[in-house]
């Protein structure tokens, strides 16, 4: 229940930045729920890879939308699932966008409290064309237990406010595309 008209915007933003007749991944998290939402509500036909059963549901209320939920064992804390059958799954797929969420990003790059669910974001960013992290800024500078991937790996930042100090330099040295959700009308 934190930071949700945030969150909105980040969700309807990178909505907007998914093409007709695309194929993206989305993680299972508050954020790409948003996104999911705003995905049901677009008059476009895609084709969706998920983890997540909250993100298939919001989806499914959309005939144009294409959904194909990932096996494995249901995670209650991350809501959706996560282990070996679920990367083996998702690495059977090549995609145009991955959009995943993170517990934190720092200098390192995007962290995750949960390992079984950081496995499930590194196989969906490398099965994407166009690597996108959505997150707000109440998780900039924020280490958690493991390391997703560097920033180097990743290509946009969908965020509700400009990283700054180190982390807005180290952004822009890894070359990652911030785009900001702050001006988007709900």
């Amino acid at each position: 229940n934190l930071m949700v008209a945030e969150r909105e915007r980040i969700g309807a933003l990178a909505a907007q930045c998914v093409r007709p007749r695309e194929i993206v991944m989305i993680d299972a998290g508050s954020t790409t729920l948003h996104l999911a939402r705003r995905l049901a509500v677009a008059d476009r036909e895609v084709t969706v890879v998920t983890n997540c059963y909250a993100v298939a549901m919001a989806l499914g209320t959309n005939p144009r939308i294409a959904i194909h939920v990932c096996p494995g064992r249901h995670d209650p804390q991350e809501g959706g699932v996560t282990g070996t059958e679920t990367v083996e799954f998702i690495n059977r797929f090549h995609v145009d966008r991955a959009f995943i969420g993170a517990s934190g990003l720092t200098l390192e790059g995007a962290h995750e409290a949960n390992a079984a669910a950081a496995a499930v974001k590194r196989a969906m960013l490398r099965r994407a064309e166009t690597p996108m992290l959505l997150l707000d800024h109440g998780k900039f500078d924020r280490k958690s237990f493991e390391v997703v991937c560097p920033l180097k790996d990743l290509r946009h930042l969908v965020c509700d406010r400009v990283p700054n100090g180190d982390l807005g330099t180290a952004l822009a040295r890894a070359k990652v595309q911030v785009h900001l959700a702050s001006a988007v009308t709900l």
